[in-house]
């Protein structure tokens, strides 16, 4: 697969594939390949390569399949443009800032990824604040609104039992022309409220 990201501002170019290779096999190619200097680390039985090179920073992911990586390996190789993040940050900043004006107050971005796949721009958002998961809801569906993308439908999770780290939770179905949106909120029991917002557009909408 192929498809073009922005990560927190960085454009990303992403490819994968899946190998019968074990992932020792793979990443010693790999090392080979991008050559020294590598940082490598081991994040939850994923190994991560990463390397500068030029205005680019190269990072590959392993991850074995079954038991041992007795299935194969999984691997992502993901070229992040450094320049043209330098380029666009002013852009992004505003961007974030106008998502985080139109969140319940003290509300922070952590996360914001888009993709655009030639047939659909998809923007996915990540926010954490502490307000009641019911002001988070409000806020989003009046968002949306505005946006043009009308409210359907949603479903809950009933919250946990007392002392349960099960949290309460919403998730919202939005539709409009040429796009449809899909909110997760989520109230912890540490009295936090995390909401992903994720909005697919048709490229047709734009043309």
């Amino acid at each position: 697969m192929g498809t073009e990201l922005h990560v927190n501002g960085v454009p990303m170019r992403i490819r994968g594939f899946v190998s019968e290779r074990p992932a020792s096999e793979l990443a010693a190619w790999f090392r080979a390949r991008l050559g020294p200097p590598l940082v490598e680390r081991q994040v939850g039985g994923k190994l991560l390569l990463g390397r500068g090179s030029g205005e680019h920073y190269l990072t590959v992911q392993l991850e074995p399949l079954g038991v041992g990586g007795a299935d194969g390996t999984r691997a992502l190789v993901a070229a992040g443009h450094l320049k043209a993040a330098e380029a666009a940050r002013d852009e992004s900043k505003v961007e974030v800032e106008h998502w985080q004006s139109r969140m319940p107050a003290g509300s922070r971005l952590m996360n914001q990824v888009k993709a655009d796949d030639g047939a659909r721009l998809s923007s996915h958002l990540t926010f954490f604040n502490r307000h009641a998961l019911q002001v988070n809801v409000d806020r989003v569906k009046a968002l949306m609104q505005e946006d043009g993308l009308a409210f359907e439908r949603d479903t809950q999770t009933e919250e946990g039992a007392q002392g349960s780290a099960t949290p309460e939770g919403r998730v919202l179905y939005f539709k409009g022309a040429g796009k449809e949106a899909m909110a997760v909120v989520v109230r912890s029991p540490e009295r936090q409220t995390m909401v992903v917002l994720s909005v697919v557009r048709s490229m047709e909408h734009f043309k």
